[in-house]
């Protein structure tokens, strides 16, 4: 089908020069057609030597006087004008030079040719791999959806080939999260089959990869982490992911905890903290994750009923230690390092908002933004410190080399008659970087962040202003 698209896109561009070509040949054949006959012709002049005694020597011809004695001389045959084939010519000429200033002008123009087309053209065109032409195309056929001018034939083609490209696992995001938001319009629509309606939920999540920290302490809290794509209509449809039971061998060591609630299009990852093992050694580790699709969060909370359930199961080989070893999280420094952790992370989104009660508290939230491509792990309790006070308001880790940025958001209530300007504070946490499952090195260090809160109403986020960093 992609190729079928392709070519109707190479048609439409080739199409008006070709008839041009056409009618331009016939209009040539039909002004000059093959000779009929053996009547003599000169060649010069075209006179009929018909009578003339071509065989004597130095013979010419009446009308012009050349030499007719040589075969080159004359020509056999009368040119009989084809007046239909010139007039089919004209009008295929004319038809293409029409359709040459028609395009001509609507590229001027502007002029979305899309509508013109007919709904099998564009059903194609969705499967043509040009992003302008997928994008056009679909944006037409929405249109005729809305106006209820699809016939049940033609919606249940546009349904699988969103299914389809819903299906397609891709790097990019492109435009896929169109043809997922359509799926949600059909599917609340009811036009969508019973079979079409699972193979939403099928193509929804797609967990890709599930992991363990490969060496973890005995009897210590261990971290889980899942990657998944989603692929759900972001206004019907969400996704709840948990692991249903973690065990070694037979027997069952963790159970029931929800990892992520997911909707809309896109990669993402989840953490979740678990019990640990107690017996030290190699293990194999079962995990059990579970996915359920559900249309109302609210109504599954409830009754738990969710309109599709999935089950994927990891095993993933775990080494469990006696006791902790001095390098199980290395702290690591230098000034190239602690630049470029002081170039990698900032403070962002800064609000302080005053509690309306007669506490008179404050909330101050912000976000920790990480950039990519730290030359070093992350791991940060971070605290807001006021009059000589530290209250921690949550914890950061960014892996080393993250092709993206990560943004944490923190927040923690302060009490009444906090001063105007406030610092906060990351500083390096090795717990934080063994609640996770890759952080094996991190940067040792504190970053100071000062805040000015300008404004006594809180409204406006604070000027924010990195102080100095200390190994």
């Amino acid at each position: 089908m992609q190729s079928a698209g392709i070519g109707i896109g190479w048609l439409w561009i080739l199409g008006p020069p070709l008839l041009a070509l056409l009618g331009l040949f016939l209009l040539w054949r039909g002004l000059h057609p093959r000779r009929v006959g053996t009547t003599p012709y000169c060649c010069n002049c075209g006179y009929n030597l018909t009578g003339t005694d071509r065989g004597a020597e130095g013979t010419r011809c009446p009308e012009c006087g050349a030499d007719v004695t040589s075969t080159d001389a004359v020509v056999l045959g009368e040119c009989i004008r084809r007046w239909g084939r010139v007039f089919a010519g004209l009008i295929i000429l004319l038809v293409a030079v029409v359709c040459l200033v028609g395009i001509a002008i609507g590229v001027t123009l502007g002029v979305n040719w899309y509508q013109y087309e007919p709904t099998a053209w564009l059903l194609t065109h969705l499967q043509s791999g040009s992003r302008v032409r997928v994008d056009n195309a679909f944006d037409e056929i929405t249109r005729r959806w809305r106006a209820d001018a699809l016939s049940p034939t033609q919606v249940a083609r546009l349904a699988e080939i969103c299914l389809d490209e819903q299906g397609r696992r891709s790097t990019g995001v492109g435009a896929g999260p169109k043809f997922v938001d359509f799926l949600g319009k059909l599917y609340e629509s009811g036009q969508l089959t019973e079979a079409q309606r699972e193979r939403l939920f099928e193509n929804a999540v797609c967990i890709t990869r599930c992991t363990l920290r490969p060496r973890i302490i005995r009897g210590a809290v261990a971290a889980l982490t899942i990657a998944y794509e989603t692929r759900l209509p972001h206004e019907q449809l969400h996704a709840t992911i948990r692991a249903r039971e973690i065990r070694c061998g037979n027997d069952v060591v963790f159970r029931n905890a929800v990892l992520t609630t997911a909707s809309g299009y896109g990669g993402c990852a989840a953490s979740a903290p678990w019990d640990g093992l107690d017996s030290a050694g190699q293990h194999v580790v079962s995990i059990d994750l579970e996915v359920d699709i559900g249309d109302d969060l609210s109504e599954f909370q409830v009754t738990g009923t969710p309109l599709h359930r999935a089950k994927k199961t990891f095993t993933v080989p775990v080494e469990v230690l006696s006791e902790r070893p001095p390098d199980y999280v290395r702290l690591v420094s230098s000034p190239e390092l602690d630049a470029d952790v002081q170039n990698c992370v900032s403070i962002r989104n800064v609000h302080a908002t005053m509690d309306s009660t007669e506490t008179r508290r404050t909330l101050l939230s912000f976000t920790v933004h990480a950039g990519p491509n730290c030359r070093t792990g992350l791991a940060f309790e971070v605290l807001v410190r006021y009059d000589g006070n530290e209250v921690q308001v949550g914890t950061v880790t960014a892996s080393k080399d993250a092709p993206a940025e990560v943004d944490h958001l923190c927040s923690g209530m302060l009490p009444a008659g906090v001063p105007a300007t406030l610092e906060i504070i990351l500083r390096s946490s090795p717990a934080a970087a063994e609640r996770t499952v890759d952080l094996f090195e991190i940067w040792g260090g504190e970053l100071q962040f000062e805040i000015d809160l300008e404004h006594p109403e809180f409204t406006r986020p604070a000027a924010i202003h990195r102080t100095h960093t200390r190994p």
